[in-house]
């Protein structure tokens, strides 16, 4: 509660300069069945401003009705501000709607970050808004120089075709989503080692149940995640030795077939797959579909079904993704992987808990590496398991533990399996995907007019630095809530993942 208390109290001194904490309560207020936890008072704007900390996100309706709604009518000066835990909203998501429709501010505490505002006070500070330079397309123009010049990736001239083809495309969105569909396709059926046991299942169109190919909602998580491909790509090229070095340490079976650009590719691609089973997700598409209102509250109950678990792709999902996880957790001092041969106490202590944010459908992350895995894994069965196992070990696996780490919501409970911080020189591939997956929020609400401009990326000796510009002061209070939580999640990196960010001047 004392961190709580905290938050709340900083967030206050940065949203609503000049308010103070009210010391005689105003005689309008007194008497009624409802007390804030906070009312403060701007003397030289003549504005009272209750913040109301409700965690559990359940609105006493009756005071709300009665009490609070008249209060708000009566009085001009008067606001309210909500404030839950990001928990309390996800199981009453029809908050949001009833603040709107009450004149009401909304937000949320996300533990670790900040408050986050999810409906605006008129009292809230004033907004600067400054007009973004525009791009076409979906591919930011420094991105793309980056990834010109890509002399150790076995894929590299796919790359510099995808280049040449998209900037002659502009904001032709459905030929660039062909594009990128059939780029993705000939890059995962390059693999320079395996060419010929593996190119007849490693095809987009397997995927397509995981990949969502036939959602045209979807296409925004596909430019998205291949952003993030190639946002990487000049970070694994520059420091291919370090990737390298860490991929042998797991590598099962000849280490002259390793190939970690193409274990990039497989995070990058599927890092967010899970998302359309997460319960926000899917509680979301209920309301736009049904809506929410005083007479209607539409719910939804998912359950994972035993016979998931029981079947065996999952038992092979588990059996290996734990004593991936087991081994991560030991550190770098620890002995190279053994590819999950035998269960331990560890690699059970990690898979239960994993197992257990899995069935709560919270984390798309953990939700992404189960399924892409066990996924895979079944196509490698069928195509021939005893040929293509050590493809799936040696490239599957890391990427499958990388994506399962890369969402910060669950960062508290990974660090109890000593899975957070991430080390850099065990797994560097989950710390690149957290930091990109940080910053890019490029066109990530599917407009043409997006929310972030990409000043630079710069890519070098030292390591990665890109510049993200903002046109809104407060869409970039509420976007950059993680740019500094990040850097405190990973350690023993060879190289800086760095993040500069700041207002588009006018």
């Amino acid at each position: 509660m004392k961190k709580t208390g905290k938050l709340i109290k900083d967030h206050i001194k940065d949203s609503f300069p000049g308010y103070e904490i009210v010391t005689t309560v105003p005689s309008w207020l007194k008497g009624q069945r409802w007390v804030p936890d906070r009312l403060l008072f701007n003397e030289s704007q003549n504005r009272f401003l209750a913040i109301d900390v409700i965690l559990s996100g359940t609105i006493p309706r009756f005071q709300y009705n009665k009490i609070v709604e008249k209060l708000l009518s009566d009085h001009g000066n008067f606001r309210v501000v909500i404030i839950t835990l990001e928990e309390g909203y996800e199981d009453n998501p029809g908050i949001a709607r009833y603040c709107i429709e009450t004149n009401m501010g909304f937000k949320i505490i996300i533990p670790g970050m900040g408050i986050q505002t999810i409906v605006r006070s008129d009292f809230d500070s004033s907004i600067e808004q400054n007009e973004l330079p525009l791009e076409d397309g979906w591919f930011p123009k420094a991105i793309l120089n980056q990834n010109k010049n890509l002399s150790r990736l076995c894929f590299n001239k796919t790359i510099y075709n995808f280049i040449g083809a998209v900037e002659k495309l502009g904001n032709d969105k459905e030929k660039t989503l062909k594009l990128v569909h059939s780029t993705i396709d000939e890059l995962l059926s390059f693999h320079p080692a395996f060419k010929n046991s593996i190119k007849h299942f490693m095809k987009l169109e397997h995927f397509e149940k995981l990949f969502k190919l036939s959602d045209p909602d979807f296409s925004d998580h596909v430019f998205h995640s291949f952003r993030v491909f190639l946002s990487g790509c000049p970070v694994i090229n520059d420091f291919y030795d370090h990737f390298l070095a860490a991929h042998k340490r797991c590598c099962i079976g000849p280490i002259e077939k390793l190939c970690v650009e193409y274990s990039w590719l497989l995070t990058a691609i599927f890092h967010d797959i899970g998302k359309p089973k997460e319960k926000k997700v899917v509680q979301k598409h209920v309301d736009n579909s049904f809506g929410q209102g005083e007479f209607l509250n539409v719910s939804f109950d998912m359950e994972i079904d035993d016979r998931m678990w029981a079947s065996s792709q999952y038992i092979a999902a588990k059996r290996i993704l734990g004593s991936f996880g087991a081994y991560v957790a030991q550190g770098y001092n620890g002995d190279n992987w053994d590819g999950g041969g035998l269960d331990d106490e560890e690699s059970d202590k990690i898979l239960d808990e994993w197992i257990k944010i899995y069935e709560n459908l919270d984390s798309h992350a953990i939700i992404s590496g189960f399924d892409f895995f066990a996924d895979i894994a079944e196509k490698c069965k069928a195509a021939s398991w005893r040929k293509n196992k050590t493809f799936v070990l040696t490239h599957a696996a890391p990427a499958a533990l990388a994506i399962m780490l890369h969402d910060w919501k669950k960062w508290k409970e990974l660090e109890k399996l000593k899975l957070i911080p991430v080390d850099g020189r065990v797994l560097p591939m989950a710390a690149l995907l957290i930091y990109i997956d940080t910053w890019d929020n490029y066109k990530r609400k599917g407009d043409i007019d997006p929310l972030t401009y990409i000043r630079s990326y710069i890519v070098n000796t030292k390591g990665a630095c890109v510049h993200v510009e903002w046109g809104n002061s407060s869409e970039m209070k509420d976007g950059t809530v993680g740019y500094e939580l990040y850097q405190d999640k990973l350690e023993n990196l060879a190289f800086a993942l760095d993040i500069e960010y700041g207002l588009v001047e006018a």
